[in-house]
């Protein structure tokens, strides 16, 4: 019984030294910051002075005083509720047609997939960059079309938030496949 415990003492060592790098970094980037963050809300807080508890008024000055708040809560909002239906019904909707039988559906599944695939990369970025902003093909379009003026989509306030909701919705890939599993397991 001795040699089991022993066993079983060093299997959960063995455990704790495998998990322990991803802990301490867990700990470290976000458990500690969350603290740190939440006790610097309830302090005046500058690089150059000590912070100096103020209790809830920082809370109070942002829910009721700051139009700025009320604006980007307001901004949030059409965000939510216009681009995450546009991007489930973008994904259904791709899903549908992939679950035919088709002899190249493969191709097709990986081609719709690939955007959410390199989405997040700083490339992409830099290419959307290019083509949303002032010297690239959508504002060469609109300048052809008499549109005056630099168009940067991204950089003009009245079409940012458009661009960023396509740029959302082309992303659709992880959920055309949740949705491609959910209808490929339906009976015929």
């Amino acid at each position: 019984m001795g040699s089991r415990k022993r066993y079983d003492i060093k299997n959960t060592v063995a455990g704790y030294l495998f998990i322990s790098p991803w802990l301490i970094g867990f700990l470290c980037f976000m458990v500690i910051p969350i603290f740190v963050s939440l006790y610097i809300s309830f302090t005046k807080y500058d690089l150059i002075s000590s912070p100096v508890w103020v209790g809830l008024k920082n809370f109070h000055r942002l829910f009721l005083l700051d139009p700025r708040y009320r604006k980007s809560l307001g901004i949030t909002f059409l965000y939510v509720v216009t681009a995450v239906p546009l991007r489930l019904v973008f994904a259904l909707f791709i899903a549908m047609i992939l679950c035919q039988k088709h002899r190249l559906i493969g191709f097709y599944r990986l081609i719709y997939y690939l955007p959410s695939i390199i989405g997040g990369s700083v490339a992409i970025a830099l290419v959307w960059r290019m083509f949303f902003g002032s010297g690239g093909p959508i504002s060469l379009i609109m300048k052809s079309l008499g549109i005056k003026g630099t168009v940067s989509l991204i950089g003009n306030p009245k079409t940012a938030l458009a661009t960023i909701i396509a740029l959302y919705i082309w992303q659709f890939g992880s959920s055309m496949l949740i949705f491609l599993a959910g209808l490929k397991n339906i009976p015929e």
